[in-house]
């Protein structure tokens, strides 16, 4: 009798609200409520506000001579926490191929991380980087579909050459904050992909300019663990589903399922 009024209930409910126009302003708030408390759409905010520097402490922990990857350093913020975490005993290497932010980086940071100024990616050689004027940041090798109205030609090399060259054996963490690019970027790392421990990624709008959906990303990384990063903790994404692939800026963290 329950199940049946609890059935019954459900469909009233449905035929009422479901799908009426005048509930969409209601159901678009619930929607951006449910969305802000599992952690999606955290663009814009501090490192602590969306959970990246507790996926930090989670991967550096146990670490005692850390080799980490900032790809995208814009800002710097990465680069402080992890000098601080790991009282500069890690070795950095910040990349940020536009030349404004690059040069902030060098002047403010580079007694703490060895500045790389070029994109990482899928091929080595020259590629035209797009950026908005006003705006630190959001610098993209994928056109984005508004447009920005400042653009730069920018060296891109992959992990597995500049590893190569510069005789980098393994990867503690790679951060990869790169507009849509994360995906090139780790095929750029096929060589040095089983020596990486811990990889934290974004998913977000840029995404789409670079027709990368999140499964293609999960797919790659298969012998990972994958996490949505969360303030205080992770959550695991065992297989690829709709809301993983809503477009609202999204921090991930990558864990070597042998680590």
């Amino acid at each position: 009798m329950i199940i049946l009024y609890k059935t019954l209930m459900k469909k009233i409910i449905k035929k009422i609200f479901f799908g009426k126009k005048a509930f969409q302003t209601f159901f678009r708030r619930l929607f951006d409520i449910s969305i802000e408390g599992m952690n999606i759409g955290t663009g814009g905010r501090s490192i602590n506000e969306t959970g990246e520097l507790f996926a930090i402490k989670y991967a550096l922990s146990k670490e005692t001579n850390p080799t980490v990857f900032d790809v995208g350093a814009q800002g710097g913020d990465y680069v402080k926490e992890i000098f601080n975490i790991t009282k500069g005993k890690a070795k950095i290497y910040a990349f940020e191929p536009c030349l404004r932010d690059y040069q902030i980086l060098e002047k403010e940071l580079g007694e703490k991380a060895t500045i790389i100024k070029s994109a990482l990616g899928d091929t080595e050689g020259k590629a035209t980087l797009y950026y908005p004027d006003n705006v630190g940041g959001l610098s993209s090798l994928h056109k984005p579909h508004n447009g920005f109205n400042e653009s730069e030609e920018v060296k891109i090399q992959t992990i597995d050459n500049f590893c190569k060259l510069n005789n980098i054996k393994n990867i503690t963490l790679l951060k990869l904050d790169v507009e849509g690019n994360e995906l090139a970027c780790l095929k750029g790392a096929e060589h040095m992909l089983p020596t990486i421990k811990y990889i934290q990624f974004e998913f977000s709008t840029a995404s789409r300019d670079a027709r990368v959906y999140f499964r293609d990303i999960f797919n790659f990384l298969s012998d990972y663990k994958i996490y949505r990063i969360l303030r205080d903790g992770l959550y695991e994404i065992r297989n690829p589903e709709k809301i993983t692939e809503l477009l609202f800026t999204t921090n991930y963290l990558a864990e070597r399922k042998n680590t």
